[in-house]
């Protein structure tokens, strides 16, 4: 995982995407404040868009042997070392499906 955020912050850099840290709370429509863990604002941001991502961490049922080797779940996928020939997919859900078409476009069937 830290690795991971290596990789987004080298990511965020390269292209100029400042990181804030704080918790943020909405003034308007267009801009959120940006707090420290005072309650005291640290920056007020404008934007027309707002993207809120909380992240998820995936549901590993205990009827499913993961293994870290041939099953994996949608976290421990981003550390393989190769491309898969083959790959089930099992969920439906967007990060399911996006793993699906990421894949296929990679060639794995």
């Amino acid at each position: 995982m830290e690795e991971q955020r290596k990789i987004l912050l080298k990511q965020f850099e390269k292209n100029h995407i400042q990181v804030i840290h704080g918790t943020v709370c909405f003034k308007d429509a267009h801009h959120v404040d940006v707090l420290n863990l005072g309650k005291k604002t640290l920056y007020r941001v404008e934007g027309q868009y707002f993207l809120i991502a909380t992240g998820s961490r995936p549901r590993n049922p205990n009827s499913v042997p993961f293994d870290n080797q041939k099953i994996l779940d949608s976290t421990r996928l981003l550390s393989i070392d190769h491309l898969p020939k083959t790959l089930i997919v099992l969920g439906g859900g967007i990060i399911g499906s996006e793993y699906a078409s990421f894949f296929a476009a990679l060639g794995t069937r």
